[in-house]
């Protein structure tokens, strides 16, 4: 902008004014107002307040890819397999022993059973005189017939010491324990029932020794 003076001599003075922009500043407020942000629901919602940072954990880092096998897994593979063979062996093996030792031990006890019995069936001819000789004594002197009981109770304590005992036939006819030595025609009870004891039955611990000889009765056809 050109402006026009006129000097003290009468000359015109030709200045050029020089426009100079002021800023105007607001003394109230030193600072502008802080416009507080809105925030849009669903948009950040997944960062953190303070750092600004995702809270949600990295994604793990990828599996490293097989080794391709070699001549030391082959060579690992082949003794597992011999493994598992000979253990397979040793258990077959082991069984087959077991089973050796329990029929030798079944073929010991029988065979002592055995001599057990051959031995006390003497034994027993001599315990069914001793029967005979009581049941024939019923009319003898009381002296006699005291003896002979003492006998016999001695014969039952040899027995008993040997592992041997008489058991009651009961009455009903049991072809493991009973044998029938004869027959009684009887209307009274049915057939097969026991009616008498001829023979004593012993048992050698819990196997039979001698089976009880019995008289079984036989129902009448009229």
């Amino acid at each position: 902008m050109m402006r026009s003076f006129v000097a003290q001599d009468g000359g015109e003075v030709e200045a050029r004014e020089a426009m100079v922009r002021v800023p105007i500043v607001d003394r109230r407020s030193s600072q502008a107002p802080e416009v507080p942000r809105v925030v849009e629901p669903g948009v950040g919602m997944n960062e953190d307040a303070v750092g600004g940072t995702s809270s949600q954990p990295p994604e793990p880092p990828a599996p490293p890819a097989p080794a391709e096998p070699g001549p030391a897994d082959g060579r690992t593979a082949a003794l597992a397999a011999e493994r598992d063979e000979w253990r397979d062996r040793c258990l077959r093996a082991t069984a087959e022993l077991e089973n050796v030792r329990r029929v030798a031990q079944q073929r010991v006890e029988a065979e002592v059973f055995r001599r057990e019995r051959e031995r006390m069936e003497r034994w027993l001819e001599l315990g069914d005189a001793l029967d005979r000789a009581r049941g024939a004594a019923a009319g003898a002197p009381p002296e006699w017939s005291r003896g002979l009981e003492e006998v016999a109770r001695l014969f039952e304590d040899l027995m008993r010491r040997a592992g041997a005992v008489r058991f009651e036939p009961g009455e009903t006819f049991d072809p493991q324990w009973h044998e029938a030595v004869s027959a009684v025609p009887q209307s009274e009870k049915p057939d097969g029932a026991i009616v008498a004891v001829v023979r004593a039955g012993w048992k050698l611990g819990e196997r039979l020794l001698r089976p009880a000889g019995v008289a079984v009765a036989r129902r009448s056809s009229s």
